[in-house]
């Protein structure tokens, strides 16, 4: 049977690269098995975690005219820490899963040929390949953690530097052109 179904596909697709000829049902089941909408899904929890780590709060810590002279002791404080999430919120939603799924899944099988993809989905199903793909998963998660982590502090003190450089051009009498 699976020697016909590599009959089938090759002579079908002569001519085509090794991605377009790994039949959709195929291509499909080797993108569950490895399970990227589980990454791509951390990606986001992980993103809509970050603010609780860069709040409102550091915004203002990096930049005190951040939010034009509004703190934390202000009646409006409320509402920006509002804004301030929510557009913390739709940052994260800067990319389509479904399609950064079909790119990664295309991207891992480029190179491929039929039957090479046939025995990566067998071994993808066997006890070690479930193995393989659910230690991938963990060490996936704990990186993009460690990551965002990483970036969130980061983030906070590069914005410092980047608003002391600005000041410090903005303070400084102009030159004249060409000189």
């Amino acid at each position: 049977m699976r020697a016909l179904a590599v009959i089938s596909v090759t002579i079908l697709s002569f001519g085509l690269s090794a991605k377009e000829n790994i039949p959709s049902d195929l291509f499909s089941s080797i993108q569950s098995l490895v399970r990227i909408d589980e990454v791509l899904q951390h990606s986001v929890n992980q993103c809509h975690k970050t603010p609780a780590t860069l709040s409102a709060e550091d915004a203002l810590k990096s930049n005190p005219d951040y939010f034009g002279g509004i703190t934390p002791t202000s009646p409006k404080w409320k509402e920006i820490v509002k804004i301030h999430r929510e557009y913390t919120i739709k940052s994260c939603n800067y990319f389509n899963p479904k399609e950064v799924a079909i790119a990664y899944t295309k991207s891992m099988l480029d190179g491929y040929t039929l039957e090479q993809a046939l025995d990566l989905e067998e071994h993808l199903k066997s006890d070690l390949g479930r193995k393989l793909t659910e230690q991938s998963l963990k060490a996936s998660s704990q990186m993009q953690t460690m990551l965002v982590n990483q970036l969130a502090s980061y983030g906070v003190e590069l914005n410092k530097w980047y608003i002391s450089r600005i000041q410090e051009v903005v303070s400084r009498p102009a030159r004249p052109h060409g000189g």
